[in-house]
């Protein structure tokens, strides 16, 4: 394998790790507060607009470099179809978590309103992250080579560390109930023997 990587190969694993390094420092609220300060607040209710933009950009070059040198195949899947319909329950279940956050919040057309409220989709009583969980389905349950397994392994540890730096803020946001939660839920892989139940689900859920 080593032998098959090239110098297109160097560029997309610095790319990858800076999109990430980016992505990170962009969504921390340390950044976001220094921003809101610089600009007096002039962007504030702009700003995870402009994140998403910037986000979708950065994924370009990526992507470009993925398609233009892919490098030796590692992997095939056997049964093309299967990964493809595993794909499409990934996204399914994507979208169907959707109804449960403000679209226009999520995109950046209307201003993130912060709240204590702890909301949560029936996704979230079995993994803590499932919009990572179910990217990383999508990641992997694909057809490999060199170029995209350089990617899917860093995306893969961003997922890891980003879930980890993710729930610090959302400790300092809900406190014990979310310390509650992690005790109780996997924070990415589903385990059939523990997941929240319906009745923590009322009582995390429920207004003060």
């Amino acid at each position: 394998m080593l032998n098959s990587l090239n110098s297109w190969h160097i560029v997309l694993l610095l790319f990858s790790v800076l999109y990430c390094f980016i992505h990170s420092l962009l969504a921390s609220n340390s950044f976001k507060h220094y921003i809101n300060k610089l600009t007096r607040g002039k962007i504030t209710n702009k700003y995870r607009l402009i994140y998403n933009f910037i986000a979708l950009i950065g994924l370009l070059p990526i992507t470009i470099i993925l398609f233009a040198h892919p490098g030796a195949e590692i992997w095939d899947w056997p049964h093309p179809m299967l990964m493809n319909i595993i794909s499409v329950f990934a996204i399914v279940g994507f979208l169907y978590t959707l109804k449960y956050y403000n679209a226009s919040e999520f995109i950046g057309i209307s201003a993130f309103k912060e709240t204590t409220l702890f909301v949560i989709s029936p996704l979230h009583r079995f993994v803590r992250h499932p919009w990572y969980f179910l990217a990383l389905i999508i990641i992997w349950c694909r057809d490999i080579n060199i170029a995209y397994l350089i990617t899917a392994g860093v995306f893969t540890l961003y997922f890891i560390l980003g879930s980890y730096l993710e729930e610090k803020k959302l400790i300092e946001i809900f406190g014990s109930k979310y310390e509650f939660y992690q005790q109780n839920v996997p924070m990415l892989i589903p385990n059939p023997f523990r997941f929240l139940s319906i009745s923590d689900l009322s009582l995390l859920t429920q207004k003060k």
